[in-house]
């Protein structure tokens, strides 16, 4: 059987991490579509990543170890998932697995592993909003609304499927070009031709729409975390709950870890330092005296007395002494970010910042709940940040000094 593995929209929604797939996101040593692939069962012997123009998905994979053949096709425009299932699939004469490239679960592939035929996995949400829902009769979906503004329904159809060929055939037949193509022609095509069903429990397959949505992956990810230590652990070091250190990494005097966490190849938790539920990347300082809470680290991160909560940091970040991150509103309602210039619910109560790649943050600078930076924007020393900073920007303060 084929699986087509979805990698060429334009994550665009993904901000400060758009540019490559977000898919190409690296937590607890990995990129995300890497698990992807590793995790299909064996029945899967082909496997097909789509990919953006630029290639930024192949050019990564073909340096990592994976456990089946890939061949990558490239989707020319991002026109949509439509677009993308077709390139991947049209060539195929029977059903195939598609899922996007940040789906790792492998109970969830299962699922669709039995059956013949178009099959969809549901998942229950009280909040429907936003998703296409499943209209159900008796054992079968006989049809999806997409995005409805009320719904009767609480099922909401995952985005990872088995297709049949003939739905396949029907979808690459079809006219129009638009963006939800793929939905509106799957409702369709479900009227005549009922799909079999299966509930799995959403934390199963966390959305990867925004930024912050790393975070809940991170959660799903770490449930996995056995305690193991390939590194160096002081005698004065404190490990509780189940954390794995992986190779050359650095637990120092007096530091404290609190698991499910994990600490990349060759990362340093400094002395006093204290990591809890959070995804340390490879090669990244977590310096003297700084508290990092529920965040993920990318690759090559130094900060230095700092505390990092509720937050991403992409690749090489670095973070002067001081600088704080900022987690609850004082009114303890929803944090609310912006994307594209929009106001965004990001339904979290507590939720940080997120930081591109390259960004340097100056000593004893704040930054407010749900901000978002650019990648390579320097914020300076004492710095107050309370909005989104585009990418490559400077921010700071001047100071009128007086001496009497």
């Amino acid at each position: 059987m084929r699986a087509v593995v979805l990698a060429g929209g334009e994550s665009s929604r993904f901000w400060p991490f758009s540019g490559c797939h977000k898919s190409l996101l690296e937590i607890m040593g990995e990129p995300l579509i890497v698990r992807t692939i590793n995790n299909f069962p064996k029945e899967i012997d082909e496997v097909v990543v789509v990919e953006p123009a630029n290639e930024c998905v192949s050019k990564v994979l073909k340096e990592k170890k994976l456990n089946k053949e890939v061949q990558f096709r490239v989707q020319e425009k991002p026109l949509g998932m439509w677009d993308a299932i077709i390139t991947g699939a049209a060539d195929y004469g029977d059903d195939v697995i598609v899922a996007s490239g940040h789906q790792f679960s492998r109970f969830a592939t299962d699922k669709l592993m039995t059956g013949v035929g178009t099959k969809l996995l549901l998942s229950k949400l009280s909040n429907a909003k936003g998703y296409g829902v499943a209209t159900v009769k008796g054992d079968f979906v006989v049809g999806i609304e997409e995005k409805p503004k009320k719904s009767e329904s609480d099922l909401i159809v995952n985005s990872i499927y088995r297709l049949s060929h003939k739905f396949v055939s029907a979808l690459e037949s079809s006219k129009g070009d638009d963006h939800y193509k793929f939905e509106r022609v799957l409702s369709r095509y479900l009227k005549d031709h009922p799909s079999e069903f299966e509930i799995i429990p959403k934390e199963e397959l966390p959305s990867l729409k925004y930024p912050w949505d790393a975070l809940s992956v991170m959660e799903r990810l770490l449930e996995e975390v056995k305690t193991k230590s390939l590194g160096e652990v002081s005698e004065s070091a404190s490990i509780t709950g189940d954390v794995f250190i992986d190779q050359g990494a650095r637990i120092m005097e007096g530091a404290f870890v609190s698991g499910p966490a994990y600490i990349g190849r060759g990362a340093v938790v400094g002395t006093s330092s204290l990591v809890r539920q959070s995804s340390v990347e490879m090669g990244s300082v977590i310096g003297f005296g700084s508290e990092v809470a529920r965040s993920l680290v990318g690759p090559g991160c130094a900060l230095h007395h700092s505390y990092i909560g509720d937050s991403v940091l992409g690749k090489k970040v670095w973070l002067g002494f001081g600088v704080v991150t900022a987690n609850r509103r004082f009114d303890k309602k929803e944090v609310v970010a912006r994307v594209k210039n929009k106001k965004c619910p990001t339904g979290r109560g507590h939720l940080g910042c997120i930081v591109g790649n390259g960004t340097k943050v100056g000593i004893g600078s704040r930054i407010m709940p749900g901000i978002l930076l650019g990648k390579d924007v320097t914020i300076g020393p004492s710095t107050c940040v309370d909005s989104n900073v585009p990418d490559g920007k400077r921010v700071y303060v001047v100071q009128k000094k007086v001496v009497k």
